[in-house]
């Protein structure tokens, strides 16, 4: 429960920024979320709202342990103006770690 309650904190934190930095951008210009599991990106959604784009790797009802990215999900990855994931190792490989041609500070 803690940990759900901190992952809510921090979107809460990260989000806020960009809600209002989109105001000062175009009207129809959001910014693209991330997210490497379903949960997550409901979770997400529910959150951003329609201020910004929201987009889940896994599809809905894939195994996160026997995934395996595709080079148009390492695209989506690249292009994201932010990425979650849950971390602890349960997304399995989707992790965002070494995908080819990832910048490794991102």
């Amino acid at each position: 429960m803690r940990y759900l309650v901190f992952i809510f904190v921090a979107l809460n934190l990260c989000l806020s920024p960009l809600s209002s930095a989109s105001a000062a951008t175009e009207k129809d210009a959001k910014y693209l979320v991330v997210a490497s599991t379903t949960q997550i990106a409901d979770f997400t959604r529910q959150i951003a709202g329609d201020r910004m784009r929201v987009h889940s790797i896994l599809a809905p009802g894939a195994d996160p342990h026997t995934y395996q990215p595709t080079p148009d999900d390492v695209q989506v990855v690249l292009d994201a103006d932010l990425c979650l994931e849950n971390g602890l190792h349960l997304e399995g490989k989707t992790g965002w770690e070494p995908w080819p041609g990832m910048p490794e500070n991102r």
